[in-house]
Parts: structure tokens; sequence; C-alpha cells
């Protein structure tokens, strides 16, 4: 089954297959005493009752021995019992906790931090289908048991439903297989989260509470053995919406493989998941005593990010992230990842105007060698000082960075990191972080009309100097962002993973607090332009690019040097395209596409390349028979390009430079030439030479009433 992501939850808490595991536990395990012996719920507040409405709120607890590790479990009672019956009831989750563990990025920790012999989770918006569920702790001290039932009834006339249906392979409903598949309906990361069995013809319906109506929401669906699960479809929450059929097919390909510590002992409980960068495709998969396997069909073939999530694991250990798979071969690809046992330790001190902090701060740790992942939360007062577990098996050092994607742990308002961390740090280093005030600058993020809106807790906002970014953050749910930083010169960008942002960027200046002329428009990259360049000897040398240009951006697609072929994802816009030079051979003319919105999904961009021959030009003795400006080389660049152009006799001549908005940027010719081709270098400078930002640039040629603009793309 696919993990559930409650907790007001932000926990994602994994739906585990982990009985065999316990039972092995449990045997090993000395009884003494029954260290528990209750368990008891609260509903909306309220400690007497043993029942509750889906979409209210529900904390649960008991005792147990002093400091001890316990493993909770939740059942659907499906034949009502009272009790569970592995071989009838159904697994919905299962995770382990401790005594005074208030670690919450994990399974629901514990609300008290000092070891008492009691565990209470926090209180939990849970809007999880009707029935009956049967929760079970096992203290691992002493391998006593405890069980207890809370009853949940449906929400009464449902504001919104979602309804839809999945279907399997060669299964005729009704069938058995097809029912209590676990379906959620998740926004924001987890931060509301609604569910509903199928039935046995597939079928679901989720109810939604008046607090979700207008939000976007993840309609995701269970791993089902032997299968590929379908992708997640997006919703807005507006009534009863049909949500379709989710198919779910015959795999053409799989990854495959352990997942284990550095002394190669199977971690039995861990997500391991995928997703293709800047392409929106993601998904994950239970590891089941420390093995994996992932699916994928034909039209997912290609290459994908591999790592493991860090649900359950941290502070035990570091994950690996950013693992590159190639599938689509067919022949399944083993590869086995390694969750490093955390034994070293990094520390994160937080003040705020130099005194203890009234705010509690995330923090995310990145080994750049090797990939490994850590984190911590710090807490308020003299509690300041988070602990980063990390690992002597990334000796190379650690990128340590506050972390604003979770709505549970901003930067307050109108404050500041004074000094972010720069450099790598060790065992044992200490990470010393003072916020104070500053200036702030505020403005609104947009969707462009006709895109689905992406969360704004995946939505980043940098200011950045020189290719640096100190400050950033992510706008609320309405889409309003707010960054306070020191006062200075910035380039301000927007980004979010499969959109792209218009404009690409904004020069500010900041000097006190700043609001309006400083929003974005995201818009959504639905539709892939793929081609090959033909006619040329392969491989090619170099880096090769074509240019991919509408009025409001330009992307660079890069050519395979082997087979000479590119893509490029883009939006609804009119885009130019514009072959890269290739030595010896003619250029290309360019070609003009009219994006639409959904379906208009897939573009196909051909470039027929020709020897060029040594014959002299039109002019006398073979100079140029007109004004031409050429494309310069290369393009995209970084810091400097080359700018042809042909003179056919001697004429004053200027070359200048302009941003997209027409201003003057820099002159780089300006005196009379004579007739042939000439070249001139600009080096990413304005007049005053000073570096001028990431984006596109026009150059012009003007020479004896002739003029031409060309665009150009400088990436940094």
């Amino acid at each position: 089954m696919k993990h559930c992501k409650w907790n007001g939850i932000r926990t994602g808490i994994g739906m585990l297959v982990v009985f065999g595991v316990l039972g092995m536990l449990l045997l090993a395990a000395s009884p003494s005493r029954a260290s528990v012996s209750w368990i008891d719920f609260a509903v909306n507040g309220d400690t007497t009752a043993t029942s509750m409405v889906q979409g209210d709120e529900l904390s649960w607890g008991s005792d147990c021995a002093v400091g001890a590790s316990m493993f909770w479990e939740i059942w659907y009672d499906v034949d009502m019992s009272g009790d569970i019956d592995e071989l009838i009831d159904a697994s919905i989750v299962g995770f382990q906790v401790a005594d005074g563990d208030t670690n919450s990025d994990g399974p629901p920790p514990d609300i008290d931090p000092v070891p008492d012999g009691i565990y209470w989770s926090a209180p939990m918006m849970l809007g999880i289908p009707a029935g009956d569920y049967v929760f079970r702790v096992t203290d691992l001290s002493d391998a006593s048991q405890s069980w207890q039932t809370v009853t949940v009834t449906a929400l009464p006339s449902p504001p919104n439903t979602f309804v839809g249906r999945i279907v399997l392979p060669e299964t005729e409903p009704p069938d058995a297989a097809l029912a209590y598949l676990w379906v959620e309906a998740a926004y924001d990361y987890g931060a509301q989260m609604w569910a509903a069995f199928t039935d046995d013809s597939g079928k679901f319906e989720i109810n939604v509470s008046n607090s979700g109506t207008g939000l976007m929401f993840d309609i995701e669906t269970p791993d089902v053995s032997g299968f590929t699960t379908p992708a997640q479809k997006q919703f807005e929450a507006n009534g009863v919406v049909d949500v379709g059929d989710f198919i779910y097919e015959v795999p053409s390909d799989s990854v495959y493989g352990t997942v284990t510590d550095d002394n190669g002992d199977p971690i039995p409980y861990c997500y391991v998941y995928a997703y293709v960068e800047g392409g929106g495709q993601n998904k994950d998969v239970e590891a089941s005593d420390g093995e994996y396997v992932m699916y994928f069909t034909p039209s997912e073939a290609g290459t994908w990010q591999l790592g493991v999530s860090t649900d359950m694991l941290i502070p035990n250990y570091v994950v690996p992230q950013g693992v590159e798979i190639t599938v689509g071969g067919g022949t399944g690809i083993e590869q086995n990842l390694v969750c490093p046992i955390a034994d070293q330790e990094i520390y994160v001190l937080v003040t705020e105007n130099g005194g203890n902090p009234e705010h509690s701060y995330l923090f995310d740790a990145n080994c750049p060698a090797s990939g490994y992942f850590t984190r911590t939360v710090t807490d308020t007062g003299s509690a300041n000082v988070g602990v980063l577990h990390t690992s002597s098996a990334c000796g190379s050092g650690w990128w340590v960075n506050v972390q604003t994607w979770d709505s549970a742990y901003q930067i307050p308002p109108g404050y500041f990191v004074e000094d972010p961390p720069s450099g790598l740090y060790y065992a044992g280093d200490t990470v010393y972080l003072n916020f104070i005030e500053g200036a702030t600058v505020r403005d609104t993020i947009k969707v462009d009309p006709g895109d689905s809106i992406p969360y704004m807790s995946s939505v980043w906002i940098n200011l950045s100097q020189g290719g640096y970014v100190p400050y950033y953050g992510h706008p609320d749910e309405s889409g309003v962002y707010q960054i306070t930083a020191a006062v200075g010169t910035y380039t301000l960008t927007a980004s979010a993973n499969g959109y792209y942002s218009v404009p690409t960027y904004r020069q500010l200046t900041l000097a006190a607090d700043t609001t309006g002329n400083l929003g974005f428009t995201l818009n959504r990259a639905h539709c892939r332009i793929s081609g090959q360049l033909q006619g040329v000897p392969l491989p090619l040398s170099g880096h090769i690019y074509v240019v991919v240009a509408s009025t409001t951006i330009a992307l660079a697609a890069t050519v395979d040097t082997m087979t000479g072929t590119f893509g490029v994802d883009v939006f609804d816009a009119n885009w130019t395209l514009t072959p890269p030079s290739i030595d010896g051979y003619s250029l290309p003319d360019t070609m003009q596409f009219a994006i639409g919105e959904i379906p208009d999904t897939s573009r196909t961009a051909n470039f027929s390349y020709s020897p060029v021959l040594d014959v002299d030009g039109d002019g006398p003795e073979g100079l140029p028979g007109d004004f031409r400006l050429n494309q310069n080389r290369p393009n995209p660049f970084n810091p400097t390009t080359l700018i042809e152009y042909d003179v056919p006799r001697s004429a004053p001549v200027t070359v200048a430079v302009y941003n997209l908005l027409g201003q003057h940027v820099k002159t780089l010719v300006d005196e009379v030439k004579g007739a042939g081709t000439h070249t001139v270098e600009w080096n990413g400078t304005d007049g005053s030479g000073h570096a001028v930002a990431s984006g596109i640039y026009l150059y012009r040629l003007n020479a004896d009433g002739f003029t031409q603009t060309k665009k150009m793309l400088l990436m940094k």
C-alpha cells in the first residue's frame, strides 16, 4: 500500500509491512512486566470520546516503560470484531516512536519531551474513511501490548467529494482484489489529507469538508504489487468532482534493489522515491525488509533521480539523494541504496537579535560529495541548539541551510539571517545564526490562466547576489510572498518544478520595505518540443544548443552530441527555435511554433544542414554581398560570446547590446569599418564594467541605413 500523508501532518507516515520484523523483535525481548496497560483517545480535545467524524482532530496515547520505544499499528476493522485479524482487516499504518522523543520529522512524536512512561501524539485532523479502527501499541522493551477501537462516522452532507475508480489489468469487477485500496486526496504535502477505500468494483468517494473548498488536491492511489502505479492527478475541491479512472499497467521496466545501512544490515521501514528533474513526474514505493522494486511504463522511459525518504530514518541514519538512473531498456535495473548510520553531529545555534529565539527553525544538511542528507529542528528559548546527526561516511563536509518550505517553520516577518551559513561544516562544528530585522520585499505570485496551481510551498523566491542566494522563501496560499533581507542590490527570481516564471528575473535595489512591481507569473511547461540536427556528421563536438525563445523568455535545449537530438518543455506562447551554427555547414532557417494550452503537448522540430561549398561570395573578390548580423556563438554563453557581422563596403557601424525592455546596456562597436566580416566579443558586462544578470539580451547592428537585431542568452 502507498503511504498516508497524515499529519496536518507533514510526517509522511509509511503504510509499512513490518509484522515479520516486529515478530522477531518480540521473540527477542525478555518480558518482565506489562508496561503497556491502556490506550486512550482525545477527539477535538475530549478525552472521553471513542468516536469521531471525518475531519475531526484526533490524538492518542498510552503508558509504557520510561523512555521505551513503542510500535504503533492502526488497522481498519473490516469484520468489526474489535480486534485485529491480519488475514481479514486492512493495515493502514505502522510506526515506531519513543517516550519523550519530540522529533517531528517522522511519525507523530511525543508531545512531552520528558521520558515519563506516557506517550501522547499531537492532535491531527484525520479525514479517514468511515468505519472502525483498531489502534494497537507494543512496548518493545518487554513486548507488552494494548489495543483500543475508535469509530469514525462519515462527514454529514459533505460539501466536496472526489469520485473515481481504480482499474487493474485482467480484473473484472466485482473482485476482492479491487476492494479496500486506500486512495488519498492531499493538499500541500499533507496539510490536509482526506481518504477513502475502494469497493470491490474499484470505486471510491473521498469526502472533503469546507476547509478544503477551492484548494487543489493531489489524488493518489496505492501501489499494487506487479503493476505500475498511475501518476497522481490534481483537482480542485469544488462540489462533486469526477477524477476519472486510475488505470494500472503491466510494467515495461523496473528498478529494484536493497536499502541497507553501511554495515549491510537491511533497513525495514523506509520509502524509496524517484522524480524527474524539472519534469513534474514523481513516484515512491515502500521498501519491505530492506528490499524494494519500482515499476515503470513505456511513457516513463528516461532519466530519473532516486532517493530514500527521511521518514522514520532521521536521526538514526542519513539518507541518499539524487542517485541518477535511466529506465526504458526493459531489462530491469539493480540499484542498491545505502543509508549510513548517523555517528557524528553538527550543531546549529540560533538567536534572535542576539538573544534566545521565540521561534523554531528547520535546517537541512547535504553532503555534496556523496548526496547524503539529514535535517533538524531547533526549539525556542534556551533550547535553541539543534543537532544535525551526520555520518562519517561523508568525510568532505556538509552544506547547512535554514529551510522555509514547511509552514510550521518560517522566518518571522521582518527578520532575516544576519550572516547566512557559507562553506562546509564538519563533525563537532557549530553553525551560528542570528536573525535580525531588515528590509522586506513583498509581492504576489500568479499562475497563468488555464494552468493548474502548484503548491505554494514548492515555489521558491530567491534574492541572489553574484550567483549566491543568501535570502529565499515561499509564497503563502494566496500567492503572496514576503522576504526580509539586508539592504543591497539583488537579482530576484521565482521558480517552481515544471513551471517557468515571467519575467525570468527582476533587478532590485533594496533600501527599505518594498511592495509592488515585483510579481511573477508562473506558466506550466506542458508541451515537449523535440527534434534532431540532420545532415551533420556525428558525433558533434563541444556544447551545442538550440535556442528556444518567446517574447518573454529564452531557453537552451542541449543537443545530444552523439545523436544530434534535443528536447525542451515550453508553455503556451509563440516560440522561435534558432539552430546552432556548425562549422562548414549552412545555418538552417529558424522555426516558429504557436503553442496553446493542454492538449497541445508535443511538437517536432528537425533542422536540415547542408555542406557549404567553397565558392566566392556575392560581392567583389569574395567580399560579403550585403550587410548581415550573424547569430552569436556560443549561445547560450557564460561569460563571453562572439558576435560576427558582414559589411559589404566601408561604412559607419555600431553594434550595441540592449535588455528586453529596450534599455541600452553597452555599445560594443562605434566606428567606420571596411568591407569584410568582422567579429566583436561581449563579456557580459554593462557600460560601467559591472556584470549583468542572466537572461535574454538583444544585440543590434546599425550600418549605412541597415538595421538588424538578434537575441542571445546569458546563463550563469
